[in-house]
C-alpha cells in the first residue's frame, strides 16, 4: 500500500532565515532557489510559510497586529532565455498583518491583554466575536487574558473556537504575563484569521508560524522549455523569521527515501 507522500512529489524551493526580503532566481544571495518544471507541466502547487524566531515581548512587537507586520509570497517562472524569471499573474499570497489590524494565514498565535481591556474591545477569530465579560480598576492582565482563554474554549454557555484552544501562558512567557496562546486541538484546522476591533485596543494578537498555499493551472504558464520555478519575497516586515517554499505535484517523490520504523 502506497504512503501519502508517495502519491504527491513534494520538492523545496527555498528555505532562509533573517529579517529582508529574499529568495529569487538561480544565484540569488538571499534563499535563492528554483525548481525545474520543464517534465511534466501541469497543475500545481506551492507551500509557503514561515516561523517567527521568539524572543522577549519587544522583540515580538515586530509581529503583532497593530501594524503592518507581513510576508508577501510571489511566484515567478523562469525560462532559458530569462532565467531571472517573471511573475505569474495573482500567483501571490500575503500572510501575517498585511492590513493593521488583521491577520491573516496564522497556524497559531499569540495575543497579549493589557488590565486596561474594556469590554467594547472585541478580536474577531475566525468569525467569531470574543471580548472580556467585566472590566475595572485594579484587575490585572493576567486577569482578564484568562477571561479569554476562557471564551476561545467555550466556557459556560460561550461558543468555542471550532479546532483551536487557548492556552494561558502564565510565567512571565517572553516578557509578558498577560499573555495566551492559540494552537490547534485536531486534525481539521485550517488556519487562523484575527481583527482586532481597533488598532490601538490592548488585546494584541501575534503572528508565529504562519503558512497558506498558492495553486497554479498549467494554462497560467508560457509553453517555453527549459521552464523553472522560484519563489520570492519583496514584501517582509516582521521578526527574525525562517521563511520557507516548496512544489507539491503529482508523482512520485524524487530520491530514495530512508525509512526508519520505531
Amino acid at each position: 500500500m502506497k504512503k501519502p507522500y508517495e502519491r504527491i512529489r513534494i520538492e523545496p524551493i527555498s528555505c532562509w532565515r533573517g529579517t529582508a526580503a529574499g529568495g529569487g532566481a538561480v544565484g540569488s544571495t538571499i534563499g535563492g532557489g528554483v525548481v525545474d518544471i520543464t517534465n511534466g507541466i501541469g497543475d500545481l502547487s506551492i507551500i509557503v510559510g514561515a516561523q517567527s524566531q521568539l524572543g522577549t515581548a519587544s522583540v515580538m512587537t515586530l509581529n503583532s497586529g497593530t501594524a503592518v507586520n507581513n510576508i508577501k509570497f510571489s511566484v515567478y517562472e523562469g525560462t532559458a532565455a530569462t532565467h531571472a524569471g517573471s511573475a505569474i499573474s495573482g500567483a501571490t499570497l500575503s500572510l501575517g498583518c498585511a492590513t493593521a489590524g488583521v491577520m491573516r494565514g496564522l497556524l497559531d498565535a499569540f495575543v497579549v491583554v493589557s488590565s486596561l481591556l474594556t469590554t467594547a474591545q472585541t478580536l474577531t477569530i475566525n468569525g467569531i466575536v470574543y471580548h472580556t465579560a467585566t472590566t475595572g480598576p485594579g484587575r490585572d492582565g493576567s486577569a482578564v487574558s484568562a477571561e479569554y482563554v476562557a471564551a476561545i474554549n467555550g466556557s459556560a454557555a460561550l461558543q468555542k473556537l471550532p479546532h483551536y484552544k487557548a492556552h494561558s501562558t502564565g510565567g512571565g512567557f517572553m516578557g509578558a504575563t498577560s499573555m495566551f496562546y492559540i494552537t490547534a486541538d485536531d486534525d481539521e484546522a485550517t488556519g487562523l484569521t484575527i481583527t482586532m476591533s481597533a488598532v490601538t485596543d490592548t488585546a494584541v494578537p501575534y503572528w508565529n508560524k504562519v503558512q497558506g498555499k498558492i495553486d497554479i493551472n498549467a494554462h497560467a504558464l508560457s509553453t517555453c522549455t527549459p521552464k523553472f520555478l522560484s519563489v520570492r519575497n519583496a514584501t517582509f516586515a516582521g521578526n527574525t523569521a525562517v521563511v520557507y517554499s516548496y512544489l507539491v505535484r503529482g508523482g512520485r517523490t524524487p530520491g530514495a527515501l530512508t525509512a526508519i520504523n520505531t
